[in-house]
């Protein structure tokens, strides 16, 4: 009876101590379980939440011209107004040489002022309309002249006749047919009067000889001059040119990407898009240079493939990119701010002109191809924060594995305790 007994005090014993084992097993496995959790959700983060790297964001015409006496009276066969060309003299001061040009009046039916008057600048043409059928004009007059030999002298066979002179009274009538059309008949600023536009433009001929109109220049092809030469369609597209010009001006602008001015690309940072505008002018030629990081590097980039560094800066075509792009290697920028400076150096061949005006005279204007240079440039500055990404990165994973192999050492230990005990 005692043995019985004691037999079942002990099976109870165990029983409470295998229950007893089994729960704090059961504690020992969810804590685990649970480090085990927090060590992959860790591991996880790393890969969800990995810092990155963070950047911080970035010409000249003479003073006063002479004018000189008429030299030429011309008339388009339908008009029944002759045109008078003169020519103007500039130069001559300090040494200077002096030389002459046509000069184009301004102001339609105001008078002749007189040989030997002297006219000073007024401002610069600021009409973006008239430099744009300034320019083609000259595109034109060469053309004309060009075709005067081919031609036969246009039919004229007095050796008086010019190729030049046709070309100035179309240059100067074009000039009144744009004025009239944008200004009208009596506006103040550039009278224009009875100026007739369509006689003008469907003259075939044009004669001069001072009274009796000897010389005749005819159009090939009894074309009209304003047709054949395309000037009636340069006066059209003159008058959709809006806003003022008061130089060549240039514009350089930056595409932003994200939210900076640099990404990354390889092994190397880039800015966004650098777009090139010009305004007034066609260049001649265009140089580069980059300051700040020796080894930075200029890219062009077509409209279409991919972009490729230009090594030789100092001649670069425009016209064969669509954009351009800086690129730093990322070893060139260290933990202190890097600056990078882009200039753009253009050489121009401009058309310019100014009023020239004097009392009792005529308004004109004198023009020249004139060298002009300009430089534009744009300041980047780049910050390479240190990738604490890794560090951060290994830290989340040795403390991760630390407490995943810390719970299953835990886990390890108490199953073999437990086993111990109840073997015995």
């Amino acid at each position: 009876m005692e043995k019985i007994y004691m037999e079942n005090n002990q099976n109870q014993k165990q029983t409470r101590q295998t229950k007893k084992t089994f729960n704090m097993l059961n504690v020992t496995v969810g804590l685990s379980f649970a480090i085990a959790f927090i060590a992959i959700a860790s591991i996880l983060l790393v890969v969800a939440f990995k810092p990155s790297y963070s950047y911080e964001s970035l010409e000249t015409l003479p003073e006063s011209v002479k004018a000189l006496s008429v030299d030429k009276h011309l008339k388009g066969n339908n008009a029944s107004v002759a045109t008078f060309l003169f020519k103007l003299q500039y130069g001559g001061a300090s040494g200077e040489s002096s030389g002459t040009a046509r000069g184009i009046c301004l102001e339609y039916g105001v008078g002749y002022g007189g040989n030997g008057a002297t006219l000073n600048q007024d401002g610069s043409i600021n009409d973006a309309g008239l430099i744009y059928l300034i320019q083609r004009l000259d595109e034109i007059g060469a053309r004309i002249e060009n075709d005067y030999s081919s031609n036969n002298k246009f039919g004229c066979t007095s050796n008086a006749c010019s190729g030049e002179d046709i070309a100035a009274w179309v240059r100067q009538n074009a000039v009144w047919a744009y004025q009239a059309e944008k200004l009208g008949p009596s506006n103040p600023e550039m009278y224009v009067g009875d100026f007739d536009y369509e006689a003008i433009k469907s003259s075939t001929s044009v004669s001069s000889n001072d009274g009796d109109y000897a010389e005749v220049y005819n159009c090939p092809g009894g074309d009209s001059w304003f047709n054949h030469y395309g000037v009636s369609a340069a006066v059209s597209e003159a008058l959709t040119k809006e806003g003022t010009l008061d130089d060549v001006s240039i514009n350089l602008s930056v595409a932003n990407e994200g939210n900076s001015q640099w990404t990354e690309s390889g092994d190397f940072y880039r800015t966004g898009k650098i777009n090139v505008e010009t305004l007034g002018a066609s260049s001649s030629s265009v140089a580069a240079s980059l300051n700040g990081i020796d080894n930075a590097k200029l890219y062009g980039c077509p409209s279409s493939g991919d972009c490729n560094e230009i090594k030789d800066l100092t001649n670069i075509s425009l016209a064969s990119y669509d954009h351009f792009r800086i690129y730093v290697p990322k070893d060139a920028v260290s933990t202190e701010k890097k600056n990078v400076t882009l200039v753009f150096n253009y050489k121009f061949d401009v058309i310019s002109g100014y009023y020239y005006k004097a009392n009792g005279h005529q308004t004109v204007t004198m023009l020249g191809t004139l060298p002009k240079e300009v430089s534009k440039g744009l300041d980047f500055s780049i910050v390479k924060v240190p990738d604490t990404a890794t560090d951060i990165s290994g830290t989340i994973y040795i403390v991760g594995l630390i407490v995943l192999l810390s719970g299953l050492g835990i886990l390890y230990i108490n199953v073999r305790k437990q086993k111990t005990q109840t073997q015995q």
